[in-house]
């Protein structure tokens, strides 16, 4: 039985996708080269980022799969081998080239595949959109290896931000109200979004009359979902159980505070992160493959001509960190005063 070895790398905070649905379970690969030149590449870029990167990966089949996968040379290609380049694309007419560049980075060896040294390419590009963002902007990714080229394209996301909750107002939840909201103004060609909470406090722990304060931080679920077509701007509301911001207190607790020596805690504040994701993460999304950091699973789409892999778009926003109102303050003393010393 053959089988395919992507040798895989997804670069995300959150999602990864394509535009043109590949199935690489159904449709018919020509990788009857071996180990040569089947290239599989894969990035996601954000215009929020300095810093962009790609991984370039042979492709091949064989009938003795993790002996394959064990020889790290049988999965890269070598450096000098291989040309990356990306561009930036308004209505149709390149109007910038990036070169990017080899490095060599550590990572865990997996069960399966020797990754410990993984091969990326990258290039620094604070303003990745370029002062002119009007008309039709798109990004273009080549990667040539010996005189074969693979390419992609995708469409950037630009800024967004939240709609709420305001900017001057406190973290308001209360533990007897079964939901609380969150909106965000979609960015145009958005279709994945992805909302959390990220929650502040600090652990007063007294060691044999050494006290030591720690802030400690956790997050909470708001909102993960895609839409069916790209959007043209407008609000992405979420709807989530107030439960989940007081669970997520008490597993944080459990799971990293010191639960012996902690003698007082006390909340500080809470902010929201969001990701929008373009229409290739929100097709990885339908199709299960929202991956998140590094990843030597096999993935099932493809939107690369002349070759392998993904290539993608998101961007993030962040509110400030709020205050908490007085009744939910309240509430937390409420639940978890006794029970894990939290205090005003």
């Amino acid at each position: 039985m053959t089988r395919l070895l992507p040798g895989l790398f997804v670069l995300l905070v959150l999602f990864i996708g394509c535009t043109d649905e590949f199935d690489l379970i159904n449709d018919e690969v020509n990788i009857a080269d071996g180990y040569q030149k089947t290239i599989v590449a894969y990035a996601n870029f954000s215009p929020s980022n300095e810093y962009h990167y790609v991984r370039v990966n042979r492709g091949f089949s064989a009938e003795d799969f993790y002996a394959g996968a064990n020889n790290q040379d049988s999965i890269q290609f070598a450096p000098d081998e291989v040309n990356v380049k990306i561009f930036r694309i308004r209505n149709n007419d390149t109007v910038k080239t990036y070169i990017a560049r080899d490095t060599l980075i550590e990572k865990p060896e997996s069960e399966y595949f020797n990754t410990n040294n993984v091969i990326l390419y990258y290039f620094r590009e604070p303003n990745l959109l370029g002062n002119n963002t009007t008309g039709n902007i798109k990004l273009g990714l080549e990667v040539e290896v010996g005189g074969d080229v693979a390419y992609s394209q995708t469409t950037p996301i630009k800024d967004f931000n939240f709609n709420f909750p305001p900017l001057l107002s406190t973290f308001d939840i209360a533990y007897e109200e079964e939901r609380f909201k969150v909106e965000i103004n979609k960015p145009d060609n958005s279709q994945a979004y992805r909302v959390i909470g990220i929650g502040r406090y600090r652990e007063i722990v007294n060691m044999n009359g050494d006290y030591d304060t720690t802030l400690r931080e956790f997050t909470f679920s708001v909102g993960n979902t895609y839409e069916t077509q790209p959007s043209n701007g407008g609000i992405k509301a979420f709807y989530q159980s107030c439960g989940v911001f007081y669970d997520a207190i008490e597993r944080d607790v459990l799971q990293n505070g010191d639960t012996v020596n902690a003698v007082e805690r006390k909340f500080v504040d809470v902010a929201y992160h969001a990701t929008a994701g373009n229409s290739d993460l929100a097709l990885a999304q339908i199709t299960g493959n929202a991956y998140t950091g590094f990843s030597d699973n096999q993935t099932t789409v493809s939107n690369m001509s002349n070759g392998l892999g993904l290539f993608s778009s998101y961007n993030e926003a962040q509110t400030r960190y709020y205050i908490l109102s007085t009744p939910t303050e309240d509430s937390i003393i409420t639940l978890y005063g006794n029970k894990y010393k939290f205090t005003r």
